[in-house]
């Protein structure tokens, strides 16, 4: 039986046709990156906003020109080519199944599902109806995320003999409606959100790993800090580290036997100590006259490359795959079920703080 992606057809073959395009979901995140970011991919046209709350679609559609608003994923069946999906966590599965089942192309914010069983039944229904399923790690295209994984491919730092990943920072980021992500049920606190994030980062570099060990503080309910102690199938170990309340490195350090390496996403910038000299300044691709990247660019580039996807142009080895997220879920709750709880001594009030 031939690979999934090698039985798919691209949408249309025809590049000047722009693709029909909804837009699930209404939130901060579609209202500050994927609709400012789709106005400036010509090969979109965003035909259908869906958000239960018609009136946030209806102001939305108003000031990006939507022509078409809903309150259920069901009305766009058969009238769009595609999808962009960004419900609250654990929402984002049914409306994927339920479009994928039909036929239609998904690209889903991250986590594509709340648990790794939902994440099983998209990728079930992906193949069944033959249509891509991709998943919205933007991280992928930060041009520091890309050096790391060019470095590793070109042997820079010799043979991996170690790696140390850190993100965190107070948690200010404002929903549009409640804050799901600080509940058990909607969001699954920071190893479902930001844990997602960088997970896939070094599934991105490294390939498939596994849970050595983990610790996090959920006490019963959402964890807002968590270490992860990671695996490859060659035996290199690494850790990453999470927290919702306190700032971090926010940077990947990889140590090889040619060199080190350190690359903070946030700003692109690296410092390489190679052949006994230090290196140090800003990725950006060559020929660049762009240094600074923003996250808005950086949805830019998924969307360019999604159609590209879509019109069977690119082999999409940089967009994130429903498989590639599937294995970041399984990663996540092999955190929680192996990993030991942990009261760091800085957490007591802060936490209750955020929890309030």
């Amino acid at each position: 039986m031939l690979p999934v992606r090698q039985v798919l057809l691209p949408i249309s073959s025809t590049s000047d046709i722009p693709l029909r395009i909804a837009i699930v979901g209404c939130g901060s995140v579609v209202e500050r990156f994927h609709l400012p970011a789709s106005m400036l991919i010509p090969e979109l046209s965003i035909e259908f906003l869906v958000d239960r709350e018609r009136s946030r679609a209806a102001t939305l559609a108003a000031t990006y020109r939507v022509p078409n608003v809903a309150t259920d994923f069901r009305e766009i069946i058969g009238k769009v080519d595609a999808a962009i999906i960004a419900l609250p966590h654990n929402l984002n599965a049914e409306a994927s199944r339920g479009l994928l089942n039909a036929g239609v192309s998904v690209l889903v914010e991250k986590p594509m599902a709340f648990n790794a069983a939902e994440g099983k039944q998209l990728l079930t229904a992906a193949k069944h109806s033959k249509v891509l399923f991709n998943v919205g790690y933007t991280r992928r295209f930060s041009y520091g995320v890309q050096f790391i994984r060019r470095a590793l491919r070109e042997n820079l730092l010799g043979r991996i003999t170690k790696f140390s990943v850190e993100d965190g920072y107070p948690f200010d980021w404002k929903s549009a409606g409640s804050e799901f992500r600080l509940d058990k049920t909607g969001g699954g606190g920071v190893l479902l959100d930001l844990g997602c994030h960088v997970l896939d980062m070094v599934i991105f570099w490294f390939g498939a790993v596994t849970v050595h060990s983990a610790l996090h503080d959920s006490l019963g309910g959402v964890e807002i800090n968590a270490v992860a102690h990671l695996e490859t199938p060659l035996g290199l170990r690494g850790t990453v580290e999470l927290s919702w309340e306190r700032l971090l490195r926010n940077s990947a350090i990889i140590e090889g036997t040619a060199g080190r390496l350190e690359v903070e996403w946030y700003n692109n910038s690296a410092t390489a100590y190679l052949s006994g000299s230090m290196l140090r300044g800003t990725v950006a691709p060559e020929g660049s006259k762009q240094l600074v990247q923003t996250f808005d660019m950086m949805f830019v580039e998924q969307l360019r490359e999604w159609v590209r996807v879509l019109r069977g142009k690119s082999e999409g080895d940089v967009l994130a795959t429903g498989r590639d997220a599937a294995l970041v879920l399984e990663l996540v709750e092999a955190c929680r079920s192996q990993g030991k709880i942990w009261q760091p001594p800085w957490s007591s009030t802060e936490r209750e703080k955020l929890l309030q």
